[in-house]
């Protein structure tokens, strides 16, 4: 018989709500989804917030002239910003976790933290940085409801050695195919791949490595099909609801 699809909204429900956003990642959990994933940066005094980019732009903002890092701004100067969207607020990572408190595990299952890191714009090494949020997760939600996720497999390495039982999931891009080396260098429980690079192969050998694959971002439905019927162990995606309501309709071709 085949296992359930872990079904994990990209950003929160992202297509419905302004991605990143406690209304995001509430209406996610809502509607059922397993996990929530969203995009966490260190302001200048050390703050875990959550946005997706590394600079914040004039053109969405009234107040900014010129782009800047997130790195460049202590919490009260980021919180100073008049965004266009009078109705927008980039939340703290202890404000998301205060948004999904009321929902239990059996409801939502997990929260996957993507630690973001670039060469120019992170200013602060990669053990203040995994020290920060994981003091933001003890204080404020659970460890075994939490998965780190990064491209930097260094930072992840980082992950596994201040904390060996976290729960780590390696985001590859659209360059690797195989994902041998990304397994055994960074030790994750959970692989997660660019869609276009997985096929039934690749699958088959990870999960025969002991490694569960959830790949981003995926969004159509023949696509949703296709991987249930491979045995995919998650999907990441825009739109939970359209994936949820396509799980709940389709009957897989095969069992693995």
């Amino acid at each position: 018989m085949m296992h359930p699809v872990h079904v994990q909204a990209h950003r929160g429900a992202s297509r419905e709500k302004t991605e990143n956003t406690l209304e995001a990642f509430v209406c996610a959990a809502e509607m059922g989804v397993n996990s929530v994933e969203l995009d966490v940066h260190l302001t200048q005094d050390g703050v875990p917030v959550v946005f997706h980019d590394f600079l914040l732009k004039p053109e969405a903002t009234l107040n900014l002239t010129s782009a800047v890092s997130l790195s460049e701004l202590s919490l009260t100067k980021l919180s100073e910003i008049k965004w266009r969207d009078a109705t927008f607020k980039i939340p703290t990572l202890l404000e998301v976790f205060g948004a999904l408190s009321s929902y239990t595990p059996s409801v939502l299952a997990w929260v996957d933290i993507e630690m973001k890191t670039h060469p120019q714009y992170t200013k602060v090494s990669y053990d203040r940085f995994v020290g920060q949020v994981f003091e933001q997760v003890v204080l404020g939600w659970s460890l075994d409801r939490t998965v780190f996720r990064s491209f930097n497999w260094e930072l992840l390495k980082k992950i596994r050695k201040q904390l060996s039982e976290a729960t780590i999931a390696t985001v590859t891009d659209e360059t690797i195919t195989n994902y041998s080396v990304a397994i055994s260098e960074t030790e994750p429980q959970w692989l997660a791949p660019d869609f276009h690079t997985l096929n039934i192969d690749n699958l088959s050998g990870t999960q025969r490595n002991g490694v569960k694959v959830m790949p981003y971002t995926v969004n159509r439905k023949e696509d949703w099909q296709k991987l249930r019927d491979w045995g995919i162990d998650g999907i990441t995606t825009d739109d939970p609801r359209g994936l949820l309501q396509c799980l709940s309709n389709t009957t897989p071709k095969f069992a693995r």
